[in-house]
């Protein structure tokens, strides 16, 4: 088994230290890279919520806040650093995680340097990574029986549960969310349900399917 890492959470007020910016691009220290320290970086606004005290994590922003980028950051993080995580990434249709939150896990993954501590698996879009085991696991509201025996999840991740296309708008329904809601039932362990979307428009959001 790989060596493994020890990883850092770095906000984007003190990248300075772990990063020199050659090119376009933020690249670790040598120093770092000689005592095997990985630096995860994130805007400072997201540092006080990586790790959510609640069961339910909702994040709210437009396009360009870099909210499931820091999501997506964040599970990689604690894919090569947790004893047992197990994440369900999912969107209304599986088949839209292709290119999307899939995608965001392959590009941060080979952003970062990190393309042999995973094996990336495209036909059913699982992620796993070698050194400890845990595993990131593609789903959708229009496949829920196929991951229905799958266990032992402590994170569900759900991109854009409210979408708008062609003027109309697909809402997770409350039925929806409680069976997802469900399947976090690993015992001694954190569990917490993500949801990111964009701000439609707050009427959608305080009134209809995300009151849990």
């Amino acid at each position: 088994m790989a060596e493994l890492l020890n990883t850092k959470t770095v906000s984007y007020s003190e990248r300075h230290k772990y990063f020199d910016f050659v090119d376009g691009n933020y690249i670790k220290k040598d120093w770092c890279k000689k005592i095997n320290l990985h630096p995860f970086l994130y805007p400072d606004i997201f540092i006080p919520h990586l790790e959510p005290k609640e069961r339910y994590s909702v994040w709210v922003g437009g396009n360009g806040s870099a909210k499931s980028t820091s999501k997506a950051r964040r599970f990689i993080q604690r894919a090569l650093q947790k004893k047992h995580f197990r994440l369900l990434f999912l969107r209304h249709n599986h088949a839209d995680n292709r290119s999307t939150t899939f995608l965001t896990f392959k590009g941060i993954i080979k952003k970062e340097g990190l393309e042999d501590r995973f094996h990336i698996l495209e036909s059913p879009m699982v992620i796993v990574c070698k050194d400890t085991g845990n595993m990131l696991i593609s789903g959708g509201l229009d496949q829920t029986g196929k991951f229905s025996g799958l266990e032992d999840f402590t994170d569900i991740w759900f991109e854009e549960p409210i979408t708008r296309s062609n003027s109309k708008v697909k809402m997770i329904t409350h039925e929806q969310f409680e069976d997802l809601d469900r399947r976090l039932r690993m015992p001694n362990a954190k569990l917490t349900m993500h949801v990111t979307l964009n701000p439609i428009s707050m009427p959608h959001i305080n009134h209809n399917s995300l009151k849990v």
